[in-house]
């Protein structure tokens, strides 16, 4: 049987914690989850409860699709939906088939109700390319339906919590953590609790991934080279320790991080840097060249080594086993250079590759055990029954032999773990999605 190995632990009283809420919200909603989507022609309009209350009001995601004047438009955004079913929100966030950019102005009303939602969109469109603007519209009173549809998939959903321009997440028994990077080392990473309220805020840095450990969150740092320690509660700066070059491809951008029993593990342009998880001390680099992710189990430390050419793109890449002692490489496999992320198992290391295939690789010789019949966005976590992946508009869920078991339709980005519950990152909400494993 696959069982997984945590990169944090949980305590008992987290769990309960958490088995707790989600009993709540469960008994809160007995009922099958109801989405809407699209009833109407020329435009397709997709609704997803994200926190809702009494089955309508509430928290939702609103996707649209629609032609304005010949430009098609399409766009998604987080709705507030009041008791009587009605919204009203206005976004610069939709984009057009344009041929270089695009700017837009689009208002939404709508109202919900029990069978049906409709409304109106009022869209300002403009696409332009270096010489100029090559199309603008402007169109009021666009009319948008949708249906009813019952939705027993997003029974899962626990838990909505807001974080706008997040790019990275972690999490916690009772948080959430969001780091983005807005250039020029301007990151940000943020703590946000369950309901919603941003506990603390450090600014500074090119985030690049996010580790809880304990009572502590790591941050990679690409842009000073560093590995960067905060208190978890409060956010406090606890130290800084060096472990590679400060420039973009110093510290991977793929899941860099990744703890053992004494360790973080850090992947570099220079092989694995191994810190002290309680002083910050550099213990020893393991592995050589350019490390674009890493893992780590009971049989040893996985890595994902790349070649780059001039232009810094990938041209080849191989799975590695280290010896953490020694760095001494193991075994070795080639890999797919779209690879996305691993995760070790007790008895395998899941790979998965964008478009491609999970597959289960033996965590001894690397040779292949099982393939499964799901292809894979590049996200992949242990979690009961077995893995989480990201697909095509969709987060799948195996089993211990890699077999699909379920499937939530309409949410997909970035995954992490937290006792009893995988987080999703989910672009299109703006936030984080909590689905409740098992």
């Amino acid at each position: 049987m696959i069982a997984p190995s945590s990169r944090a632990l949980g305590g008992a009283l987290a769990v309960m914690l958490t088995i707790g809420l989600m009993t709540a919200r469960a008994d809160a909603q007995d009922a099958v989850p109801v989405g809407y989507t699209s009833a109407g022609a020329g435009v397709t309009a997709n609704l997803l409860p994200l926190d809702v209350s009494n089955g309508i009001a509430g928290t939702w995601r609103l996707r649209l699709a629609f032609t304005c004047h010949g430009q098609h438009v399409t766009g998604s955004t987080v709705v507030h939906v009041d008791s009587g079913g009605r919204f009203e929100t206005r976004t610069d966030g939709f984009i057009t088939e344009a041929d270089y950019g695009s700017e837009t102005d689009t208002t939404i009303k709508g109202r919900l109700r029990s069978d049906a939602a409709s409304g109106t969109i009022d869209s300002y469109a403009r696409a332009y390319d270096n010489a100029g603007t090559t199309a603008e519209c402007t169109r009021d009173g666009i009319a948008w339906q949708a249906a009813s549809t019952p939705r027993p998939d997003l029974a899962r959903v626990v838990q909505y919590v807001p974080a706008p321009g997040a790019e990275v997440m972690a999490a916690s028994d009772d948080a959430v953590f969001f780091g983005k990077d807005d250039g020029n080392s301007a990151g940000e990473v943020w703590r946000v609790d369950w309901a919603g309220r941003t506990v603390w805020e450090r600014h500074g840095g090119v985030v690049t991934d996010l580790l809880v450990d304990g009572d502590r969150l790591w941050i990679a740092d690409a842009g000073r080279g560093a590995l960067v320690a905060l208190d978890l509660a409060t956010g406090k700066h606890l130290g800084s320790t060096k472990v590679a070059p400060a420039r973009y491809d110093g510290i991977s951008t793929t899941a860099p991080l990744a703890l053992t029993a004494d360790a973080v593990l850090v992947a570099t342009s220079n092989g694995v840097v191994r810190v002290d998880r309680r002083s910050g001390a550099v213990l020893s680099r393991i592995g050589s060249g350019t490390m674009v992710t890493v893992a780590a189990g009971g049989r040893g430390v996985f890595a994902v080594q790349t070649d780059v050419d001039s232009e810094g793109r990938y041209t080849d890449a191989r799975l590695l086993r280290l010896d953490e002692a020694t760095g001494d490489v193991l075994a070795t496999r080639p890999l797919s250079t779209s690879f996305g992320a691993l995760v070790v198992l007790d008895d395998a290391v899941a790979v998965a590759a964008t478009q491609s295939v999970i597959e289960l690789l033996d965590p001894v010789t690397l040779e292949p055990s099982v393939a499964s019949s799901v292809k894979s966005d590049g996200g992949i976590v242990a979690e009961a029954p077995g893995l989480w992946v990201t697909t095509s508009g969709a987060v799948r869920v195996l089993d211990a032999t890699g077999a699909p078991v379920a499937r939530i339709r309409g949410i997909t980005g970035s995954l992490t773990t937290a006792p009893g519950i995988v987080w999703v990152l989910d672009d299109a909400s703006s936030g984080a999605i909590g689905l409740r494993a098992g």
